[in-house]
């Protein structure tokens, strides 16, 4: 709770699900009430957006793994994910508009679903690792209820636009607090066996630890 840079991460992950719930509060009305798409056909634009974001995160995640670019490739999702929202509210007329946003918003979100816990494993220290999961998780728990929340409100209050814009807003905050954090640590974990009679010896445990 004490260390900056899990507690980004934690506001991240909360930010994270909470557009989630929140623009799904609006995303269904906006293809069935603006762009005239019923209902029962809307299956059809999520599975679309899901495989294709699927195809497309895979090459940035091995991109920010391989190349070290951890920090750049999430600052850059976030900034997709903030920019899907007012594609969305312009697009509310257009199906083609709100497919195309929808996309984009789902390989922001599976880019970042993938490589925030990645960052967690790297940032949180050994024997931590754990307890910074714990909260990691009850925070993400926590955004999605609070998007949920949200959402309906906003849109009770502003309609559907206000709810896009509010989003965005969430999104931008995010960038605001991820892009004052440190690049993780690049670390390469080795397993070594050890013969089990040397592991009842004290004092070779001593050496090694």
């Amino acid at each position: 709770l004490r260390n900056g840079n899990l507690l980004r991460l934690n506001y991240g992950i909360a930010v994270l699900h909470a557009l989630l719930m929140a623009c799904f509060v609006a995303l269904p009305l906006a293809l069935q009430e603006q762009a005239g798409l019923p209902r029962e056909n809307h299956w059809w634009v999520y599975l679309t957006a899901l495989l294709l974001s699927f195809v497309a995160m895979v090459p940035l995640i091995i991109y920010a793994e391989r190349q070290r670019q951890i920090k750049r490739v999430v600052l850059g999702a976030i900034l997709l994910l903030a920019a899907t929202q007012p594609i969305m509210w312009l697009s509310m007329n257009s199906l083609t508009g709100l497919v195309i946003a929808t996309v984009l918003f789902f390989i922001a979100f599976n880019v970042l679903e993938a490589t925030l816990p990645s960052m967690l494993s790297k940032i949180a220290p050994a024997g931590s690792k754990g307890t910074a999961m714990g909260i990691y998780s009850t925070s993400q728990f926590a955004g999605a209820a609070i998007g949920g929340v949200l959402g309906g409100a906003v849109y009770g209050s502003f309609g559907l636009g206000g709810v896009f814009v509010c989003c965005a807003l969430l999104a931008i905050s995010w960038f605001a607090i991820g892009a004052t954090m440190t690049e993780p640590p690049y670390v390469t974990s080795y397993r070594l066996a050890v013969d089990p009679i040397l592991v009842r010896d004290e004092a070779f445990l001593r050496r090694v630890l």
